[in-house]
C-alpha cells in the first residue's frame, strides 16, 4: 500500500505537470493582456485544482480494493501520497535552478522541503480522508467536499508564495 500511495504520488507530479501545462494554455488567450490575472489564475487555481486531484491516484486504487484500510491509514497514506508529489516536484524545481549554479540549487530545496513538502503532505492527506470516506458512504459527495478543502489550502499557500515572491501584486 505505502509503496503505491508513494510511487503513485511521485507519477502524478508528471501527471499533474503535463495538465497544469494544457489547462494554463487554454487560459492564456484570455489572459494575455493581463500577465497578473493569467498567474494568479495558473498559480491559486489550475495548479492547485489540478494537482489536488491527482495526487491521490494510489488511493483511488486502493478505494476499489478490499485491503481493510483504517482511518489512520488513510490519511498517513495521503501523507505518504503528498510526500511522493512533494520530492519529485522538488527535484524538477531543484533542476531547473541548476543553471543559477549549486547554491540555488540548495536554496531552492531549503525552502521547498520546509514550506511545500509539507503542505502537499497535509493536503493530500485531507484528500485521502475524502477518499476513505467515499469507499466507506459510496458518496462522491464525500471525497469532494474534503478535495475542496485540499484544493483551498494548496491555492492560499501558492497565492502567499506568489505574493511574497513578487509574481503578484
Amino acid at each position: 500500500m505505502w509503496f503505491v500511495a508513494f510511487g503513485l504520488g511521485a507519477y502524478a507530479g508528471l501527471m499533474a505537470a503535463s495538465y497544469n501545462f494544457q489547462y494554463i494554455g487554454f487560459i492564456w488567450p484570455l489572459t494575455a493582456e493581463n500577465r497578473g490575472l493569467f498567474l494568479f489564475l495558473a498559480i491559486s487555481v489550475i495548479a492547485p485544482v489540478v494537482e489536488e486531484s491527482v495526487k491521490p491516484a494510489g488511493l483511488y486504487l486502493l478505494k476499489l480494493t478490499r485491503a481493510r484500510i483504517k482511518t489512520r491509514e488513510w490519511i498517513v497514506l495521503g501523507a505518504v501520497a503528498g510526500l511522493g508529489f512533494g520530492l519529485l516536484e522538488n527535484a524538477i524545481y531543484a533542476t531547473e535552478a541548476l543553471s543559477h549554479g549549486i547554491h540555488a540549487v540548495l536554496g531552492v530545496l531549503a525552502l521547498r522541503t520546509g514550506l511545500s513538502l509539507p503542505v502537499h503532505m497535509a493536503a493530500t492527506s485531507i484528500a485521502a480522508f475524502g477518499v476513505m470516506r467515499w469507499r466507506k458512504t459510496g458518496r462522491i459527495e464525500e471525497l469532494l467536499k474534503f478535495l475542496l478543502v485540499a484544493i483551498s489550502i494548496h491555492s492560499v499557500y501558492n497565492l502567499l508564495v506568489a505574493v511574497a515572491g513578487g509574481w503578484l501584486p
